[in-house]
């Protein structure tokens, strides 16, 4: 059941914090909120640490060239392009000038993004990032982090609506226990680091949830942050554009929460239960009855195939990217 965090300090003031949690589980909406706050600004997801680790970035040793070959594949990524990266004047000179890690890098990176808000304190969200969790926290030993938790089945349910992202009902539901299982390991090892909301209770006790949050971060709690103005920076207009990012500006709706009873059939609700159930009921949500469903463990086959032959393409294609960036012998 979820009772974190137990002891949660409040953060020092200024300091970054980070907001994760499986893709789909309601960040965006955490972030519209946040960055209505007069201090804090947060800017669509970055993607830095997940693009250093798939290409393979954190396993060499910090240098200019293999920095600056790093910067020429990330300015060039879906990510990069939302942040409006390759409109800002200088960007890679800025970047690289005197720095010696990756976490100087980064922070430079949302310095910069930050300048145009002036405002004090920046936060980074990334859902990924819940995977690089453990080198952040040591990276930024002082700050805090925020991980939001959504049912699991509303959870698939959103995956499968996305475009561009794995239509498998196996592969969607297990994404969310692995995600769920990090987070849990996360609880254990960095208790007073990391505040646990669940995104049901953020849609039906708003303010009650984010004065929580403004709290662990070291923030008074600002009425204004409650409005449901949804308006968005200019420069970020295009990635708040994209289809499956239209309600996260809508107004604050709890009906949400339950949509998923009406999208899956028994045999395929009863498919998710046999991933989900033992960390559904975990997080406090309800597992009503026992795996049923006729004929849902033949569904089940089919998505497991059909998953694995997704992983190998998946694995491959990443294998051609990575070998083609620039780890031959010329450039080292």
């Amino acid at each position: 059941m979820l009772d974190s965090p137990r002891h949660a300090m409040p953060a020092q003031s200024n300091e970054p914090f980070f907001l994760i949690g499986s893709p789909r589980s309601g960040t965006t909406l955490l972030v519209q909120i946040l960055n209505r706050h007069s201090r804090l600004f947060i800017p669509p997801e970055t993607d830095f640490f997940y693009y250093l680790n798939l290409y393979g970035f954190l396993k060499r040793p910090f240098r200019e060239i293999w920095a600056t070959r790093f910067l020429d594949l990330y300015v060039a990524t879906r990510s990069a392009s939302m942040l409006g990266l390759s409109s800002i004047p200088g960007l890679k000179p800025r970047l690289l000038e005197n720095v010696s890690s990756y976490q100087e890098m980064f922070v430079r990176l949302m310095v910069i993004l930050n300048e145009p808000s002036g405002k004090p304190r920046w936060g980074e969200k990334t859902p990924h990032h819940l995977h690089a969790a453990d080198m952040i926290m040591a990276l930024f030993p002082n700050a805090p982090m925020i991980a939001i938790v959504r049912d699991g089945r509303a959870v698939t349910r959103s995956r499968l609506q996305k475009q561009n992202w794995e239509q498998n009902l196996f592969g969607a539901a297990l994404i969310w226990r692995k995600d769920s299982r990090r987070l849990m390991r996360l609880m254990r090892d960095h208790d007073e680091r990391i505040l646990v909301i669940r995104y049901e209770d953020l849609v039906s006790s708003p303010k009650v949830v984010i004065s929580r949050v403004c709290a662990f971060l070291g923030e008074e709690f600002q009425p204004g942050m409650m409005d449901s103005a949804n308006e968005v920076e200019t420069r970020f207009e295009a990635y708040y554009r994209q289809s499956w990012m239209a309600k996260s500006k809508d107004a604050i709706d709890p009906s949400r929460t339950e949509a998923w009873r009406a999208t899956f059939s028994d045999r395929e609700l009863s498919l998710i239960h046999h991933v989900q159930q033992e960390d559904l009921r975990y997080w406090g949500y309800e597992v009503e009855g026992e795996v049923s469903g006729g004929d849902w463990r033949w569904l089940l086959l089919r998505e497991q195939l059909r998953h694995g032959l997704y992983r190998v393409k998946r694995r491959l294609a990443i294998f051609s990217k990575t070998h083609a960036i620039g780890f031959s012998r010329k450039c080292a």
